[in-house]
């Protein structure tokens, strides 16, 4: 006698497939719902580091059955199962009808080979899980752990991390992606275009560097480009920050205004030659107080429209304060932004942070005390400042 199986969506497709491949002697010995695999998903892993396969499963009917004549043995068998079906309770004759001693020795092996496969399928499969997981963590705490050290803040680090989209494995292979992103994401000018105009306005919290930033932009125009230039300032507040405008317009032999007033402010820009270049300071600014900033709202009014308003900041300043500083000169509606005092900072991070969030690019950074440590604003500056 040969033991046959056959698969199919129910049981009576089951028994007429057999019947049709075997003819009206196959008999039909244990038909059973089962789970098989019909097919393979791409599962994403964690963090889109790591992807592996899911196999879908779907219910399905397998049965058994017997072809041929049996030999004695096997006639005292079927006849003794026989007696059972009639004698034995209905609940007790269903759980001998899915007892796996009860199956032929075949199909007994081919089933507890199945099973055995699923059981350390599954347990081999949980255990890639565990160890992928726990590798994918380690991974997310050392990206984490390399922009924390940098100075960006931790929001921007686990955002960043989970927008990631394609598998990495290493450290290295990390910083790649994050400066191909930072130059696809950060708005950078490279200085001021040619038409930008004649007037060009400071503004920033105190101690920034805003004089002497004013200083070395009208140094590019003077030094680069033979222009004429004309000093204003509207601190007067600080009789140090005007003094020292005045030296550096006695520098370069160019007129300078101290302005107290709207009437003053008026006369000075009266007195502008159309072959002039004007730079501008304006009062600082702590983060807690703006009551001379509102000042200088009221004398912006009256500079021409092609007037080009940039803020100033400072890159050893934490996240949080240059999101502060964003904020609070945000009624000027600036135009750029330069990054003082790069030389001063051990992490450039926070500067970073501070630029990817931002729409409005940065055209110089300034790199030292001198009037030639002033640069236009490049990736490369940036990248190189980025600790390893």
């Amino acid at each position: 006698m040969k033991y046959i199986s056959i698969d199919g969506k129910s049981r009576d497709e089951v028994i007429k497939e057999a019947v049709k491949k075997f003819g009206k002697e196959v008999k039909v010995l244990r038909i059973l719902k089962i789970e098989k695999p019909s097919e393979e998903t791409e599962k994403k892993g964690l963090m889109g580091f790591f992807k592996k396969k899911e196999i879908k499963m779907i219910e399905t009917y397998r049965g058994w059955f017997s072809i041929g004549k049996a030999n004695p043995e096997e006639e005292e068998e079927e006849r003794v199962e026989k007696q059972n079906e009639k004698t034995l309770p209905n609940h007790a004759h269903q759980q001998i009808l899915i007892k796996k001693e009860n199956l032929p020795n075949e199909v007994q092996v081919i089933s507890g080979l199945d099973e055995l496969k699923k059981m350390f399928g599954d347990i081999l499969e949980k255990k890639i899980e565990q160890e992928e997981f726990l590798e994918g963590k380690n991974l997310e705490n050392e990206f984490k752990s390399y922009f924390l050290k940098n100075d960006f803040s931790l929001e921007f680090a686990e955002k960043f991390i989970s927008k990631l989209t394609v598998p990495i494995y290493n450290l290295e292979s990390f910083k790649i992606i994050l400066k191909e992103k930072m130059k696809l994401s950060l708005s950078l000018a490279k200085g001021f275009p040619s038409d930008s105009g004649r007037f060009f306005i400071l503004f920033g919290p105190t101690g920034v560097g805003k004089t002497t930033t004013l200083a070395k932009l009208a140094a590019i125009y003077f030094r680069d480009f033979n222009k004429k230039l004309r000093f204003i300032t509207l601190d007067n507040y600080r009789v140090g920050a005007a003094k020292q405008l005045e030296m550096y317009a006695n520098a370069f032999n160019q007129p300078f205004h101290l302005i107290y007033n709207l009437d003053d402010l008026k006369a000075a820009l009266k007195s502008v030659k159309p072959d002039e270049m004007v730079f501008v300071d304006t009062a600082g600014e702590s983060l807690t107080k703006d009551m001379r900033l509102s000042e200088v709202e009221k004398m912006i009014y009256y500079f021409p429209e092609k007037t080009v308003k940039i803020l100033t900041i400072n890159a050893n300043s934490k996240t949080s304060d240059l999101n502060k500083v964003r904020e609070k000169f945000s009624r000027f509606q600036y135009d750029y932004y330069i990054i003082t005092k790069l030389d001063e900072t051990g992490t450039i991070g926070s500067v970073l942070d501070f630029l990817y969030k931002s729409e409005i690019p940065a055209a110089y950074f300034t790199t030292g005390q001198d009037a030639q440590d002033i640069e236009t604003a490049e990736h490369g500056t940036l990248f190189k400042m980025l600790l390893d």
